[in-house]
């Protein structure tokens, strides 16, 4: 296992560390397949530091089972992190400066060095989780045009969504995402939870199905947690629920919960008044997979998505 630090010596000031985890088998063989896994493009997404965290850990504990190599990026924008912001200092969001130049300011820079690092990748997994609104069911996001090989292997890695939506930012030009797609690399966004915290139910889920794809990807042999049905939703197939007034939103159900149309999502409240001013119901059956966090609300502000599937045997919170 091999502790590896890319650094972006800036054109002027002090260099920027970004470091890798370089996990290889002890035999090297020629053509073995690399995966790459990103976290932390956003200084507020804690919960890619876990996941990275109990991948190297289990995977040193089980070498024996790897076979191929695994470089594991925990944060690649340690200025936001350092300052717990989302975005880099100047308000800059790193998933918006790929490919980056070597001729810009910091931030495009550092992501320059960090696309240069994963050239040579055969999959990437670039781990994200939501901002402090929208607690999000994880889930795997890639654009409508993914290709098969991408869209079957989220399929078969059990984590609960696969999102196929072109308009999402974790995926749309600027992006880390989309950059590898246009150098040839396959790749899909993982989002879940929210920011700042870490939820490890939803870990244990997403690390469940980063093994499990390790596996069909024939880079880890080693026995995998059986995972549930993903279901496979696309822009047609989402609901999205905003509210019609300000004031604190108060939700009556539960992410991953399944609903019907009409049913009663939660409700808009005024404090001062001590009065109810709107009642948000369902528009669609379906799985709530994304719900509101930050109770303070405006008027046409994301409440919920729902996505319109049919009940699986269990749950999916």
């Amino acid at each position: 296992m091999i502790e590896t630090v890319m650094t972006a010596q800036m054109p002027v000031g002090l260099p920027i560390k970004i470091k890798k985890n370089r996990l290889e088998p002890d035999t090297i063989q020629e053509n073995m397949p690399r995966l790459s896994i990103v976290a932390g493009v956003h200084g507020d997404e804690l919960q890619g530091q876990y996941i990275c965290y109990e991948l190297i850990r289990r995977i040193k504990e089980e070498r024996e089972n790897l076979k191929g190599i695994v470089d594991v990026y925990p944060c690649v924008a340690p200025m936001a992190l350092e300052i717990r912001k989302r975005n880099a200092p100047g308000a800059l969001d790193m998933n918006a400066m790929f490919p980056g130049s070597h001729h810009g300011h910091t931030i495009e820079y550092m992501a320059a060095e960090v696309i240069e690092d994963l050239k040579g990748s055969d999959f990437c997994i670039d781990i994200h989780s939501s901002d402090i609104f929208i607690r999000e069911l994880p889930q795997i996001r890639v654009p409508e045009n993914a290709g098969k090989k991408v869209t079957e292997l989220a399929q078969k890695s059990g984590i609960p969504v696969l999102w196929m939506n072109s308009n999402s930012s974790s995926v749309w030009e600027g992006s880390l995402a989309y950059s590898l797609r246009r150098k040839g690399i396959p790749n899909l966004v993982i989002e879940s939870g929210i920011a700042l915290k870490i939820d490890y139910e939803y870990c244990k889920k997403v690390i469940d199905g980063i093994f499990q794809m390790m596996k069909e990807l024939e880079v880890f042999e080693g026995e995998v947690s059986p995972t549930k049905k993903t279901v496979t939703v696309k822009k047609n197939d989402v609901e999205v629920i905003h509210c019609n007034t300000s004031g604190i939103f108060i939700p009556k159900i539960q992410i991953g919960s399944f609903v019907r149309k009409n049913q009663v999502l939660g409700c808009i409240v005024r404090p001062i008044l001590g009065a109810e001013l709107e009642e948000v119901k369902s528009s669609c059956d379906g799985m709530i997979f994304s719900l509101r966090e930050y109770p303070a609300v405006c008027e046409g502000e994301l409440l919920a998505r729902i996505c319109k599937a049919e009940r699986p045997a269990g749950k999916y919170e």
